[in-house]
Order: structure tokens, then sequence, then C-alpha cells
């Protein structure tokens, strides 16, 4: 090479190092107050006159709203200061800002600020903003304050103009067409206040406050009417509220609301009932929400068109920090609260998914985003431009008092009398708070909704307090900046590098509307393109006590735009062709577009069926098995009830048999030509049995189906009478009665029944699978193989019987093709196993036919060929990945069994893994509950035990002695059955947000289906409830499908049984829910 092409070929390479060096490898770079001009700082200091132990709130921070104050085309900042003047900040370009606060007369007179929004509020085509304060408590002064744009640079303050001088404890407002009158009224937010005492009865709180209850505020001609009691708020709660977000929930064409209130009060939803008023629906359309919910955000995340709903909580993720904070609450004031008609809040982030029919399903857990420690903040956006939306959470507090030891100090009878005497001791007690900053949280979305946490990889991950957050093109680039008001701290703005550091494309939308709502807020739009439908709808207040622009960002990925879809409030439409990615387009309002015509593209194959006779509620009694067990991981004493289905009086008719709880008498129901008739004499003597699985069998081989019942629940302790099963003999009339000498004398805690003639004598034998040992989980059981003599059953003495584990479901298949049927068992800690049968002789076999057979928490299993190869499949359901348990290959869930305090009663100790470290999952308060000298010896304080791991806790020595169980596996799929043996295939994941419980395979008008349900509520109340898996319907692993989507509406019911029945020619499916009304559907092709 010539020196002069050397000289040019490093002038190239020190050229890219220099463009290299000048574009961020990080998506979200920091730009410095220096560079910005944003030198803003909301600054907040304890005093002896006013601190957090005299404002529950203090620590809140404030909002932060983004506009085009002067329609010069670049958005805006404005900051709320808590205590000190608001700041306005106008954008030059290029990322730089100019205070033009005094100029512009908008720093505000009140003593508390807290949430704001920038709103075009007199419909003048110019942004103006609204600010919300707290005013009567603490001394504060003031009043919500609006400040007209003037069009000049300058605003005038003329709340009392429009009736919004409000003076109350106010935090966010909300502007939306709730009347579709054409112009925007107002949600206003409001926070309540409380005392010590105002936890000791519920139903006192219950009062309202006309300082604390939210409000709605009509617009009547620019004038603004408090209209709260009009419109059917909830006006006799004290609400706690800390956000509100407004959206089309139920895409009826209008807009609903959704409040975060923090505390026992619940989250509010207030459908929209096209009437002028609302009505507060959360019982209706969720089953729990976060116990202290903080700020949300609505967006579609799947691109259905039906936006989900996020709430976040202040469950922490590090371990130092989860075991040294109180969170949890005791399982007595749940059912207390459950007793009061109180919606189930559990403490941790909400993502609650919409289904479209008016039920949410909450997968947080399932997406990993549950647990982002003391969040106020959350953002959906598509930051990288990839075509999903991606989450910015804004986290941190100045001190936390949630803090355990500084809890168990302030809660101490000589601490609470020097407070109640003298201020003198709260500089002592703040200090027992320990300090709460964080790093902010951002996760990356995909199309499986499985969120990555990426805080670290897009941006300089450090601790801060972030509160308001807020989302602009702040640049022009096309892609999204970020805003943050901090805490004690300068604000933060950070500029996005997508558009440098990928190939994405992005679509930025504006509105024209009309002459009542300039900017068009409410605007549907949906960008399709390729395979997706990018689903928005455009409302500023979103978050936390923050406004976003009037302005919907789209990002696409790599793919061109099809068509864009833009529904504007008032019902009028329009679609558009031929557009250009990259562009930020400002759509103009036109009245002659044609209003949505609305339709229905539900398909229904089948129909709810009225049938006399059949009204029957199987009603799970209340058992309080973890005040017997305080460290069993979950419970097993809700499994029934057992269902079995046969033509008894051969009419062409199923008749079926339903099992009761404990204390309810089990009921036979037989066809007839007026509906089913019910019979309960048979079972009376036997109304203390909890009936938890049942089949028809003609076990006397008279040509007549008989009964067989299988006991368990849990409940009784091994010996009691009520665990033994019991055979019910046909007379051939289908009358029945007891036959007590046909069983031998074995009792146990039984699980599941399959039947089979296993010798091959033409009379069919019975095998019982066993749950487990009441009051000691996990101990080993004895299973039971009941052969058939013709005149009794014996019991077999085979080995493979003992210790089978945690059975919960068997069934019988001849696997190896020899004639006779094997024996297919699953269990929790335990793999799948088979047992090969040789002449009536059972040898396990698993090893040898199964490749790489991971341990599960398995549930149920059915025989069905999914791949349609022509080979019978093992369809296993386990609990899913929507549950605070992690398991792996590597790092598998584990539990040990073992006597730590030498009391000769073993302890039940669950261990997860974090960052390749074990640690105990529960909580020091819930150990000590059952290890209470050996946890107060060793850990003095709650810091001392947080972050320690299972062997810094309980010793190597313990460990090792323990009895070791493991689970590797948690999501649910089959056993693919191969030349080579059977291969483990998880199912997709809209079948792991919950636990498949029960399996049922049916021919339904000719055609093979699995239909599969889930649902575990006997859980701590720091699991919550494992109710996200609606029923299911599988025909094939490209064929899965809700069976909501055929007119079997289940969410968040826990179904003990489904059941194919026959009437005559005609298919049905019986559902039995727990504590609701069983329903029989028929097939209507």
């Amino acid at each position: 090479m010539s020196i002069n092409n050397l000289a040019s070929f490093f002038a190239v390479i020190l050229m890219l190092a220099l463009i290299s060096c000048n574009s961020s490898n990080k998506l979200l770079e920091e730009v410095s107050p220096t560079e910005s001009g944003i030198n803003f700082k909301n600054e907040i200091e304890d005093t002896e006159a006013l601190s957090i132990l005299d404002y529950m709130y203090f620590y809140n921070g404030g909002g932060v709203a983004v506009g085009d104050i002067n329609n010069d085309g670049l958005d805006d900042i404005y900051f709320i200061s808590n205590q000190d003047e608001n700041k306005l900040y106008l954008n030059k370009g290029n990322l730089k800002f100019e205070d033009i606060t005094s100029v512009a007369n908008v720093g505000g007179r009140s003593d508390w600020n807290t949430g704001v929004s920038m709103v075009d509020i007199n419909n003048d085509g110019w942004l103006d903003i609204y600010v919300c304060a707290v005013t009567g408590i603490n001394g504060f002064k003031g009043y919500n304050e609006l400040f007209i744009n003037q069009q000049d640079g300058t605003f005038k303050e003329q709340a009392k103009d429009f009736g919004l001088a409000i003076q109350n404890y106010s935090v966010s407002p909300a502007f939306f067409d709730y009347d579709k009158d054409g112009d925007l009224d107002i949600y206003l937010l409001n926070h309540g206040i409380h005392s010590s005492q105002s936890y000791t009865n519920i139903q006192k709180n219950n009062a309202y406050s006309e300082m604390s209850s939210d409000k709605l505020f009509r617009n009547e001609d620019g004038f603004f009417k408090d209209v709260s009691d009009e419109v059917n708020l909830v006006m006799d709660r004290v609400g706690y509220g800390l956000a509100v977000s407004i959206s089309d929930l139920n895409q009826d064409g209008w807009d609903d609301i959704y409040v975060s209130n923090d505390f026992f009060e619940g989250d509010l939803l207030y459908i929209n009932k096209q009437d002028g008023t609302f009505e507060e629906s959360s019982k209706e359309f969720l089953s729990h929400t976060s116990q202290f919910s903080m700020g949300n955000d609505i967006v579609d995340i799947n691109h259905d068109g039906f936006p989900e709903i996020f709430s976040l909580d202040m469950l922490p993720e590090k371990e130092e920090i989860l075991k040294s904070s109180t969170l949890d609450f005791s399982l007595n004031l749940l059912n207390l609260k459950r007793s009061l008609g109180y919606l189930d809040q559990f403490p941790r982030n909400h993502l609650q998914y919409n289904t479209g029919k008016n039920k949410f399903l909450e997968i947080a857990q399932f997406c990993g985003i549950s647990a982002t420690d003391w969040s106020w903040s959350a953002l959906f956006n598509d930051l990288n431009l990839d075509g999903y939306q991606d989450l910015f959470v804004s986290n941190g507090i100045y001190r936390r008092p949630n803090d355990a030891d500084y809890i168990k100090y302030v809660s101490s009878e000589q601490i609470q009398t020097k407070m109640n005497l003298t201020k003198l001791i709260d500089n002592e007690a703040l200090a027992k708070m320990p300090s709460g900053s964080m790093p902010n949280y951002i996760f990356e979305g995909s199309k499986d909704l499985i969120f990555v946490d990426q805080s670290n990889d897009w941006t300089n991950s450090e601790s801060t307090i972030s509160n308001g957050l807020a989302m602009a093109d702040f640049d022009l680039d096309g892609d999204i900046d970020v805003v943050l008001n901090n805490f004690n701290a300068t604000a933060s703005l950070y500029k996005n590098n997508a558009r440098e550091n990928n190939n994405n494309n992005y679509l930025n939308l504006s509105f024209e509307g009309d002459s009542l709502n300039p900017f068009g807020i409410g605007v549907k739009s949906t960008v399709y393109s390729s395979n997706k439908a990018h689903y928005k709808q455009l409302h500023i207040t979103r978050g936390f006590q923050s406004s976003m622009p009037p302005v919907l960002y789209f990002g696409l990925g790599e793919e061109s735009i099809d068509s864009l879809k833009v529904q504007w409030p008032n019902g009028h439409e329009k679609l558009y062709k031929r557009l250009t990615v990259n562009q930020h387009l400002k759509i103009k309002y036109e009245s002659t577009s044609p209003r949505i015509k609305k339709g229905s593209t539900e398909k229904k194959s089948f129909k709810k069926t009225i049938v006399k006779g059949l009204n029957y509620t199987y009603k799970e009694n209340n058992f309080p098995e973890f005040n017997r067990e305080k460290l069993m991981p979950y419970g097993i004493t809700t499994e029934g009830p057992g269902v079995a289905v046969a033509d008894l009086n051969k009419d062409g008719v199923s008749d079926f048999f339903i099992g009761g709880a404990k204390g309810q008498l089990a009921t036979l129901f037989i066809s007839s030509e007026n509906g089913y008739i019910k019979q309960t004499k048979f079972f009376e003597a036997h109304k203390q049995h909890e009936d938890v699985d049942a089949i028809f069998v003609d076990v006397d081989n008279d040509a007549d189906l008989d009964l067989f019942v299988v006991s368990g629940g849990g409940e009784y302790k091994i010996n009691s009478q009520y665990l033994k099963d019991r055979i019910y003999l046909n007379n051939g009339n289908g009358n029945f009665s007891i036959a007590n000498d046909y069983l031998p004398d074995y009792r146990s805690n039984g699980s599941v029944v399959a039947i089979n003639d296993v010798n091959q004598d033409g009379l069919l034998d019975i095998f019982i699978g066993t749950r487990g040992v009441s009051g000691d989980f996990a101990a080993a059981t004895q299973a039971y193989l009941l052969i058939n003599t013709g005149f009794n059953f014996t019991l077999s003495y085979q080995s493979f019987l003992t210790d089978l584990g945690m059975l919960t479901d068997a069934f019988f298949i001849d696997f190896d093709h020899d004639g006779d049927e094997d024996l297919w068992l699953v269990a929790e800690w335990s793999k799948g196993r088979m047992f090969q049968n040789n002449e009536g002789t059972f040898r396990e076999v698993t090893n040898q036919f199964f490749i790489d057979q991971p341990i599960g928490l398995w549930q149920s299993t059915a025989p069905f060929d999914i791949d349609k190869d022509g080979d019978i499949d093992l369809i296993v359901g386990n609990v899913g990945l929507n549950t605070k348990f992690s398991a792996s290959d590597k790092y598998p869930l584990k539990m040990y069994k073992i006597d730590v305090d030498q009391n000769n009663d073993d302890e039940t100790l669950l261990a997860i893994a974090k960052d390749g470290i074990y640690y105990p999952f529960e909580d020091k308060d819930k150990l000590q509950e059952q290890l209470q000298r050996f946890i107060r010896k060793k850990f003095n304080t709650y810091k001392e035990f947080a972050g320690k791991s299972m062997q810094n806790v309980f010793g190597r020595k313990v460990l090792k002695n323990a009895i070791q169980y493991e689970v590797s596996e948690l999501r649910s799929g089959f056993f693919e059955n191969t030349k080579n043996g059977y291969r483990f295939i998880p199912f997709e994941n809209q079948l792991q947000w919950g636990p498949l419980r029960t399996m049922e395979v049916t021919n339904i008008n000719g055609l093979d289906q699995l239909f599969v349900a889930g649902t575990k509520v006997d859980l701590p109340p720091f699991q919550g409830v494992w109710d996200s898996q609606p029923p299911m319907i599988i025909t094939a692993l490209d064929k899965i499908m809700w069976a909501s989507e055929y007119g079997i509406n289940y969410f968040h019911n826990h179904i003990g049984a489904l059941k194919q029945l026959k009437d005559k020619d005609i298919d049905q499916l019986l559902v039995v829910p727990h504590n609701a009304e069983s329903k029989l559907y028929k097939f209507t092709p």
C-alpha cells in the first residue's frame, strides 16, 4: 500500500471513529443541565414543622407536563415544585431550553403543588396549564390554578372564571368528553388522609369527604360544574387517589375512567353508561388490583385493539429491600376484607390484560414487570421503534416509611408515648427510615408479552428519586425522548438515539379537531403495518401527576404502513392509505367522515342451556390450612369436586354425579323428559366427606354402572373415617346404595381415580392416587391399586405404590402397544412417571422412554394427539409462569423438609434463586411464625435478615440433612410421542398465565378437542391468587382458542370440572365452577 493510500485509509478510520464517538451506544442518553438549560430541582426538606410524619404524601414529588405552548412545533416542559415556584421551559430546538417562568407568569402561588396538565381549556388552539394543589391541611394555602395562554408567551391565572379554583386535596386532573357533547370535562383526582386508627375498622372509613373524594366537573359553555353526584361517582369512600387514566376500555365508543387508589380502598373502574352516568365496575371487570396503587397507564400492548391497564405498587425486586420491607398482610385480614365486600388487593404491580369480553386477566408476573420497587409513574411507548411497546418506570423515595425496622421502632409503646407528647422524637424517627434512592426501570417489550429489563443497557442506570414522567419528541427526530421530575435533584432529560442506532420506522400523529376540541383529545388511531394493528387513543393525563403532549407516537420496526384508521370522539372515522413512514402527520377533522358502523365478529359454537333441575352450586368450604401449616407454599384443600358422567337410564341423555365439598351433599342428576331430577338421599350419610374424584364403573359385573367416589380434601387426619373411599352399587333401576363390604379399610387423602382391567381377568380394577398427608405438606404417601375379585376389592401390595408423591392426575394408556394398559401419573414436585404393565405387575420405565424429563408442579394430564401425527401425546398441566415462583434446569425451585427447631415437626422451607443465589421464599415474619426461637435468636432486626441466603439463614448442615425437592419446569405443555421416546414441549404463552388444573378430551361434532381450565385461590396472601388462565379449547398445536370465543365465558373462576355430555345426538359441555352456578352448554353448529 502506498503512503498516500495509507494516509487515506487512516483518515477514513479516524472519521468513522469520530462518528461513532458522537453516536451514543445507549438508547437513552442523558442531556446535562448545562447542555439543555434545564436546571429545575424539586427541593423538599424535612423540618420540625413539616415532614412525612405529619403528611404521609410528603415524599410523593411533583408532576411534569409537556406540550407546545407557543405553537412553534416544539414541545415545551412545565415542572411542578411541591413547595416552591413551578417552572416553564421553552424548547428552543436541538434540546436547548429556556426558563420563561417569570415572563410567562406561571410560577404559581399555592403552598403545595402536585399534578399538572397542559390542555386547551378555552378552545382557542393554544395550550393552557392547569395545576393541582393540596390545601386545607398542614397549613397549606392556595387553590388549583389555571393559567390561560395569552398567545404571546404569557399566561393569565383564571381558575375562578372557569369554576376550577378548587380547594381540596387535589392530585391530578384528567380532561375528556365523558358526555359526548363535544367539549372537554374534567375528572379531578384527590387523595385522602388518615390517622393511625384508620385500619381498626374498615367500614368506618367509608364516608364521603368533600376534601378527599374525587370529583367530576361537566363543561357547561366554558364553566365547569361539579356533577359528581349526578354521574354516580363512588361518594361513600375516602379515596386515596394517586393516578387516573382515561380510555375506552370496552370499546363501545365512550370513554371510561381508571383510578389508582392507595391503601385498602381499592382501585376504581368507572364504565361509561352512555347516559351521562358511570357505573363503578371493578368487581365485574377485574379479579384483583395492586394493594398500594400508584401511577398507572392504559395502552394496547398486544395489537388487538383493546387497551391494557398497568398499575404500579411498591414490591422490591432486590432481596435486601424486599426482606426489610413491610408489604405482606395476614390471611385473616384478606378474609375480613373479602367479607366486607372489598376486591382482592396484592402488593405488586398489576398488568390487566384486556380480553375484549369486559374482563381483564392480571399477568404482570408472567410479563416480568411485577416488581419495580417504590414506583411512581409508568409510561408505555415504543422507545426503540421496533413495533412493540416498551415500559419506563420512575422510581425511588427519599425515605422508606415501610421499612420493617422503622415500623417496629415507631410502633413500640415507649416511642408512641413520646411521639404523642412531643415532636422531639421526630428527628430520631426520620433517621430510622433508610434511603429509597433507586435506578429507574426500563423494559423492552416483545411480541410474546415478555418484557426484558434493559435499564442498564439502554441508559446509564444511576440511583435517583424520580416522580413525574413524560415523553415527547423534543428534538423532532422521530423517536421519543424522556423527561423526569426528580426529588431533591435536578430534573433529567434523556435524548432517544433510536433513529441514530437502528433502521426502524415511525409515524407520529397530531390532530386538528373541531372548535370544541381543537387538539382532538379522545381520538383513536390504528396504524396497520404488515400483520400488526397498532392502536392508540389520545389522552394526555398518564402516569403519575403528569401529562403528555397531544401526539400519538407509533414505532413500526422496519415495516411500511398499509393504512391508517382515525376515529374521532363523535363517531366519525376515516381511512388513510398510501402514507409514507418517518413523518409527523397532522390529521384534520372532517365532518363529512362516515360514522362508525358497529358489527360483531364473535363466533359462538356453544350456547348456554337452561335445563330444569340443574341449578347447582359447588360450595367450597373455607378451611384455614395456612394456620395449621404456616410455611406451606400453597393449599391442597380445594381439589374437588369429583364429577362422573354416564347414561344410567339408557335414554340417550347423559346423567352425571357431582360430589360435594365438606358439609355439602353430593348430587346425582338423572335425565328425564322435563329436565334433570336431582337425587341426594344416597349420599346423606357421607355429607362430611369431601368428594375429590368420581367415576361410574361396573364393579359387580352385573351390566349396570355403579359409582366409585374418592375422598380427600387435605383437611382430615390420615386415620379419619371421612377419608374412606366409597362404592355405591346400582340396583339396575338407578337406585344406589353404599357397599360397605366391597372395599378394604384403607384411608387416605385421595386425589384421582383411574380404572382398568390391569390383570385382564375381565373385571375392572381401580387405581387411587393420593395427594398428601394432612398437616405434613409433601410427606410420603401411599397410592392404592384395588384388584376386583368379582365379590369385592383387595389391595395390591406392589412396591411402586409407595411414595409416588403428591399425585394430582393419572390415566391408563397402552403406550407400548402390547395389548395391556400401562399407568401414567403426574404429581407436584415430581417428574411425570410411566409404569409398564406386565400381566398386572407394574414397573417404572420413565427413564427408558422419556427424553430429559422435567420436574414440574404438574396439576393435570390427558391423552390427546395434539400434533395430529396419528399417535397419542401426553398433555400435562402445570402452574404456569404467572407466579412468584421461578424455575429452570440450572436454578430449580427448591423445597426442604426438615425439623429445623427439633420439636418433632418438620418445616417446609421454600427457596428461590436470584442471580444464582438461593434465598428463603418467605420473609422474616412468616418464618418466625413457625420458627420463633430459631429466627429471633439469629436475627434481631429485619436488616440483619434481609439479603441472607438459605445457607446464611439455616446453615449448610441443616440443608444437607433435609429431604430436598426440586422443580425445574413451571410451564404447561405436552410430551410429544416420537419414535425415540417422549419429549416435553411447552405450550405457547397464552397457556402459561395460570395453572391448568382441569382437562377434558372431547369429540364435539366429530372433531377431537381438548378443553383445559385453571385457577387456584388457596394461596398465602403474598402469593396472591392464580386466576388469570381462562378456559381454552385446543384442537391442534396451531388451533388454540379461548373458550370465550365459542360462547363459554369464564374468567377468574376456579373451574372444578369440565365434562362432555350427550343429549342424544347433541354434544354438550358441563362446567362446574367453585362457588358459582354450574352451567350446561349446548353445541350449535
